[in-house]
């Protein structure tokens, strides 16, 4: 007999009676609530897409088929998720996960994209002299060296919120200075997309060009963001570098993260002083109008390059002040400055986003809709300020050459097509031209290159060594940069 006179099937009856009012409330959390918190976790996703799809809806209204991809699948993704909860426990169960699965095979192929991304075949294989640090031990290891460094600063980076819904300079200081360029005749590091760090000595001025640049007058200048500053490849495979042994004197007033606002500054700055002969404006499909052109426009000191003509922080006489202002803001507020651009969480951020899988299937924020400011308001600004920019060049006596640079997910993207990218092209080309200005359209260049996306280091980062090359000759042998050099070297002889 078991204890108090029970037998041991009693007791075992007594223990099952016991523990199944929990196994009970566990079965339910698992076959009812599992199924509803899935369900309505992809009802969400599903909801957002379609809100975002018809706060975007002009991009979307000339066809059917993007009608249909952007309107009725997700309201029929939605639809049929709420319609599961209406399932059979048993199907509904099945159903949910089959759904909860995705969300780790989604995950698992972003993790794998982000860690091979250095070795896909596109980047330089550097096996062991793969460098895994990050800029900030890259710059301390330099300083413990023997060779102080910094981080290449952006224009973003040395701005601050006000409070007021306007970006002002960060640097401290009695009158408000906001540097275009890096720091001046320093050792600056910029990036790594191939397994190896770019690191590289600045101007007097703080670009990216040997010392001599500034000792004549330049036959070509360009400015641009980073793919004409050369993100991030070395100095001597950078588009001016290409050009110069081309062209001869070329000098390169193009900075990362440098929108049309920042751009028309640096052209005022450094370029009027010099008065070169042609000037090429290179425009980034990617990023110029959907993300950089609004964080500028919340700037007054940017805008007042466009509102008053006259306007000027004459940067090129405070070489000494810009790095002296720049030291002392980076010594002492060194990693908040690189935050702003360098996330020290930025690879864990972009795998949440899913980043690199959204690059593959040619889902960047852009070809989503996900825009900084109103893109209509954003083209009709960049209007005002290529106009601007062509008329302080005409005003010197020079030619202004608008180059366009498309975005590489028309390449290697899964979904080419994309109707957001095609406005911005229709309407920054009729600008360009409505500006009287010559057009070097790269689209056709890349689009016939035999492999575009082996001309990027990988998706969603700037071209390799090839693809700056192929992207330099393009501009060289354009009849329009040809005919300009060649009749202002004639002028000159």
């Amino acid at each position: 007999m078991a204890d108090g006179g029970m037998t041991p099937d009693t007791a075992a009856a007594e223990t099952s009676r016991s523990i199944a009012p929990g196994w009970a409330r566990r079965r339910a959390l698992f076959t009812d609530a599992f199924p509803v918190a899935v369900f309505f976790g992809w009802a969400a996703v599903f909801v957002a897409l379609l809100v975002l799809n018809i706060q975007n809806r002009a991009f979307y209204l000339d066809s059917w088929a993007h009608m249909v991809f952007h309107f009725v699948l997700p309201a029929s993704l939605l639809g049929a998720v709420l319609a599961a909860l209406f399932l059979p426990v048993a199907v509904r169960l099945a159903v949910a996960l089959s759904l909860a699965a995705t969300v780790p095979a989604i995950y698992g192929v972003e993790l794998y994209l982000a860690a091979t991304r250095f070795g896909n075949g596109r980047a330089i294989d550097a096996g062991a002299n793969f460098d895994a640090r990050d800029k900030l031990r890259v710059l301390n290891d330099l300083g413990r060296a023997g060779q102080p460094a910094f981080p290449v600063t952006y224009v973003r980076s040395l701005l601050r919120d006000n409070g007021n819904g306007e970006l002002v300079p960060a640097l401290a200081g009695d009158v408000p200075l906001l540097p275009l360029a890096g720091m001046p005749d320093a050792t600056l590091v910029v990036c790594n997309e191939t397994g190896q760090w770019t690191i590289y000595n600045s101007d007097p001025h703080g670009f990216r060009n040997p010392p001599e640049a500034w000792s004549r007058t330049p036959r070509v200048v360009l400015v641009g963001d980073s793919f004409v500053h050369g993100h991030c490849v070395q100095s001597d495979q950078s588009i001016p570098a290409h050009l110069a042994r081309r062209f001869g004197r070329v000098l390169n007033l193009g900075s990362g993260g440098h929108g049309p606002l920042a751009e028309l500054a640096t052209l005022r700055e450094y370029a009027e002083p010099l008065r070169p002969p042609v000037v090429l404006w290179v425009f980034y499909e990617g990023n110029d109008l959907t993300k950089d052109f609004a964080p500028e426009w919340r700037a007054p000191i940017l805008r007042a390059y466009l509102d008053d003509p006259g306007f000027r922080q004459n940067l090129m006489t405070r070489r000494g002040e810009i790095a002296l202002r720049v030291r002392r803001h980076l010594d002492e507020k060194l990693t908040e400055t690189m935050a702003r651009i360098d996330h020290p969480f930025e690879l864990w951020r972009d795998i949440l986003q899913v980043y690199h899988l959204r690059k593959v299937l040619g889902l960047g924020v852009a070809a989503l809709g996900v825009i900084e400011g109103d893109l209509d308001e954003n083209i009709a600004r960049f209007a005002r300020v290529l106009e601007a920019a062509a008329r302080s060049v005409r005003g010197w006596g020079g030619q202004s050459i608008f180059v366009y640079l498309p975005d590489g997910e028309r390449y290697f993207g899964a979904i080419k097509n994309n109707p957001v990218r095609e406005r911005i092209r229709r309407s920054v080309l009729e600008i360009a031209r409505a500006a009287n200005l010559p057009v070097v359209d790269l689209d056709p260049v890349l689009a016939a290159a035999p492999d575009p996306a082996g001309l990027y280091v990988f998706p969603g980062a700037h071209f390799n060594a090839e693809g700056y090359a192929l992207v330099a000759a393009a501009i060289a042998e354009a009849p329009a940069v040809r005919l300009a050099v060649g009749a202002r070297q004639a002028q000159s002889r």
